[in-house]
C-alpha cells in the first residue's frame, strides 16, 4: 500500500466558499432587471467558466448599450499607443485628447470634446478620474464622476 504524501484541495465551494457568495451577487443582479437565475442552470456540471454567457443574458435584458470613451489630458498617440499595445483600444468608441483642446483639466474641454463625439450631454454620461483636478473638469463639464483616487497625487490636487 502507498503511503498518502499529499494532500490536494478544490478552490471554490470548498476551501472558500466563493460560490454561494457568486450565485447570491449574480441572482440578485439578474432579479433587479425581472431575470430569474436558477441554481441548476449557475452551476454547470463541469466546472469551467461561464461568466461571458451570463453577462450576455444580463446584458439582453439590460440593454447595456453603454458607449465608452477616453477624456484625458496626454496627446492622442499617446493613448492610442497604450490601449493599442493592451488590445483595448478598438473598447472605446470615442477617444478625446489634450492635443486637441486648448485647455487641459480642470478646464472642462476635453469631456466637452468627448461629449460632443459622443452626442450626449454631460448629464446622460458618467465620468470616472484619479485627481481633484480630473473631478472638477468632469463636474465643470455637467457630468456626473466617481473618483478612484491615485495614489501618488494629493487629494487638492
Amino acid at each position: 500500500m502507498t503511503r498518502t504524501r499529499a494532500i490536494v484541495f478544490d478552490f471554490d465551494g470548498l476551501l472558500m466558499d466563493t460560490e454561494s457568495t457568486s450565485f447570491l451577487s449574480w441572482q440578485y443582479e439578474w432579479s433587479q432587471w425581472g431575470l430569474t437565475l436558477e441554481v441548476a442552470s449557475f452551476f454547470v456540471n463541469h466546472g469551467g467558466d461561464v461568466t461571458d454567457d451570463r453577462y450576455a443574458t444580463l446584458a439582453a435584458a439590460v440593454g447595456l448599450g453603454l458607449r465608452l470613451a477616453v477624456a484625458s489630458s496626454s496627446p492622442r498617440q499617446w493613448l492610442t499607443t497604450h490601449l493599442g499595445r493592451a488590445g483595448v483600444l478598438d473598447t472605446f468608441d470615442v477617444l478625446a485628447a489634450g492635443d486637441e483642446v486648448a485647455r487641459h483639466k480642470p478646464a472642462p474641454d476635453v469631456y466637452q470634446l468627448a461629449l460632443g463625439r459622443l452626442s450626449l450631454s454631460g448629464a446622460a454620461a458618467v465620468a470616472v478620474e484619479d485627481t481633484a483636478h480630473g473631478v472638477a473638469a468632469a463636474r465643470a463639464a455637467g457630468m456626473r464622476c466617481i473618483a478612484i483616487p491615485n495614489p501618488f497625487v494629493t487629494p487638492d490636487r
